[in-house]
């Protein structure tokens, strides 16, 4: 597996254990390719979680790119991509 996909498999697994506090997705088994819908999240939930994982893995997930996140896969790459940019060294 590749390092990104190592990354990307940690945060999925983080975005797994915000969402089970928060009591969502519940009964559903959450992979890169689910939807919002097919977990039973809605848009309030989306940005409470988006929440939390900043907090968690202290980002900043600005509301352009949230809009753009349509599911869980958008949310893990988004966060992956995040954390790449904050570990780049400032010029």
């Amino acid at each position: 597996m590749t390092t990104t996909g190592n990354a990307e498999q940690a945060v999925l697994e983080q975005l797994r254990e915000e969402l089970a506090e928060a009591g969502l997705g519940e009964g559903f088994e959450l992979t890169m390719e689910s939807s919002w819908g097919d977990i039973d999240v809605d848009s309030i939930d989306v940005i409470e979680i988006a929440s939390a994982m900043e907090d968690r893995l202290e980002i900043e997930i600005d509301d352009t790119l949230l809009r753009t996140i349509k599911g869980v896969g958008d949310m893990v790459r988004a966060i992956v991509a995040l954390q790449a940019q904050q570990a780049e060294p400032a010029a």
